[in-house]
């Protein structure tokens, strides 16, 4: 016979307020999700904002939402991105399920979820040393991505 409180109990992670960690006013609707470790690097932020510049992005503080990820930190994106008016979203150096998202698909490759398009990324440190030692694969692969989602 089963008692009414025969059950396990799962304590739930409070509630954080994720907005008051975003930078940037968000304009394009896009926000960038990094490794807070990768963010305080020197230079990792300019290769960001150069490859934005590329598709016609910045200034960051304008047009992007930019928050910075720590390692312990569960991001419930999708929630997030309703509550910003955010419609795309760019990982870099985080594992989707780091972000709440249950989901696996390519690298440099834009998936939608719950009308959100997301893309995640190798860490922006590893792309660009790659890129200055000649391999520029995971540079020319994110540059197709972009250019083909954000550029429209």
């Amino acid at each position: 016979m089963s008692h009414y409180l025969d059950y396990e109990l799962f304590s739930l992670p409070e509630k954080k307020d994720w907005s008051v960690k975003i930078k940037g006013r968000g304009l394009s609707g896009l926000l960038v999700v990094v490794a807070a470790e990768e963010a305080d690097r020197e230079g990792s932020l300019d290769f960001l904002e150069s490859i934005l510049q590329a598709v016609e992005l910045t200034p960051l503080s304008e047009r992007v939402h930019l928050l910075q990820l720590n390692p312990e930190d569960q991001l419930p994106v999708i929630p997030l991105c309703r509550e910003k008016g955010v419609d795309k979203v760019l990982l870099f150096g985080l594992p989707p399920a780091q972000a709440g998202l249950q989901a696996r698909w390519p690298a440099y490759t834009f998936a939608r979820l719950s009308g959100v398009r997301l893309l995640w990324a190798h860490p922006l440190e590893q792309i660009k040393a790659e890129r200055q030692a000649g391999d520029s694969r995971k540079a020319a692969a994110l540059w197709k991505a972009l250019k083909t989602h954000l550029m429209e």
